[in-house]
Order: C-alpha cells, then structure tokens, then sequence
C-alpha cells in the first residue's frame, strides 16, 4: 500500500522487492497526506500505555496546519476559508479549558492563521468582545516553555 503511494517507490519495489526504512516512513507520510492510508494507533491512557508512540506517530506522520491547506470556516458571519499562514489574520479555535491550581484556567487552542504574541489581545466571536491573553505556553510534560510568539505549524517555540 504505501509503495502505490509514490511511482518511484512502486518500480524500486516492484525491482529490489524491498525498500529502505526511511523509503517506508516518506511513502506513509505520503499516503497519509493523499488520504489514501489512515494510520491507527492503540493507546491507553489509563495504562499509559502507547502514548509516546501515538505522539511520535502524529509529529512524523500527520501534516502540520501549513500542509493542510486552507480550512472551511465561518469568517464575520459568513461561510468561508482560512489560509494557513503567517501573515493572514489571526484566527485559532480554542478546544479546551483546564483549571491549573497554580495558574487558574489553562485553555489550550490551534492556530490555524496568523501570529500571536503573549500579551495579544484577541477577539472571542462566542462572546462577542475582545480578550487579553494571560500569557503564551508550549505544554511540555509537566513543564511549559515560553515563545516569542506562536503561528500555525508551530508546536515548539521557534528563535524569533
């Protein structure tokens, strides 16, 4: 399956009978990013078990947001799209809020256009009013690192 992704690496296959490691991995992405492959991976956060796979898995294999291409989305009210880059307007979608008892509520969000800063200020469509970010982390583990700034694609800080 992953050969019939790619022509060179269906004839080297088809030759040799076998492809190299780094062959397999370009040839997976590559059908994953054509939708003609969908890996799954088994987990179990409660036996925390496969978790640092499925991680890895999704940092080699799934495409980033600059990738993707532009997103379906409802821009000022009407339907439209979103291009995934850096110097479009900001537009993210925040798809979880966590109380820290340290740090308070904690909500985590995916860029899909534009930059931001830590101490940007953001417009929130749900309540209509614009909001003030706190502060701007890359989860880590138990650790969080501080950017510079945040864009899409990215998921670690980046020298400014």
């Amino acid at each position: 399956m992953i050969a019939e992704s790619d022509e060179k690496l269906m004839e080297k296959y088809l030759e040799k009978g076998e492809l190299e490691p780094g062959e397999v991995r370009e040839g997976l992405r590559k059908a994953i990013l054509g939708r003609q492959l969908y890996p799954v991976f088994a987990a179990s956060g409660l036996l925390n078990v496969g978790a640092q796979t499925l991680l890895d898995g999704v940092a080699a294999l799934l495409p980033s947001p600059l990738e993707r291409g532009d997103v379906a989305a409802t821009v000022n009210g009407a339907e439209g799209k979103i291009k995934p880059s850096p110097d479009a307007p900001f537009a993210a979608l925040v798809f979880k809020t966590i109380s820290d008892p340290y740090t308070g509520r904690i909500s985590l969000m995916r860029i899909f256009s534009g930059t931001v800063n830590p101490d940007a200020t953001v417009a929130n469509p749900n309540r209509d009013a614009d909001e003030k970010l706190g502060g701007l982390f890359f989860p880590r583990a138990r650790n969080r690192s501080r950017p510079a700034r945040a864009r899409p694609g990215t998921s670690s800080p980046r020298p400014s």
